[in-house]
């Protein structure tokens, strides 16, 4: 995957991936697009898991930059623990203008 910013030492190291227009982890060569984050949650509340396309920093040299990447690329995921804690910070205005 390369950085919008077209600055090469920004990219993220190449992996070979599986995978075709027809498949869940396409990638479209022609358009520079493919499957980035990837999420399953069961509805089951069995343990839900996701995996980001590089890492969870956007600093190029932290160690977080693009240590998903491999795992991504394997299809590997990790676990996601979708509890609520704390107070909730959001409410939804009624129909009538509140």
């Amino acid at each position: 995957m390369d950085h919008p910013f077209d600055q090469s030492f920004l990219n993220y190291p190449r992996y070979p991936t599986d995978g075709s227009a027809a498949t869940l982890f396409n990638v479209r060569v022609d358009d520079g697009a493919g499957s980035s984050w990837r999420q399953v949650c069961p509805q089951d509340g069995s343990t839900s898991r996701c995996i980001l396309p590089g890492g969870n920093d956007g600093n190029p040299y932290a160690e977080s930059y693009d240590d998903q990447l491999a795992a991504w690329a394997n299809g590997e995921f990790k676990p996601m623990d979708r509890a609520m804690r704390g107070d909730l910070a959001v409410r939804f205005a009624g129909g009538d203008g509140e």
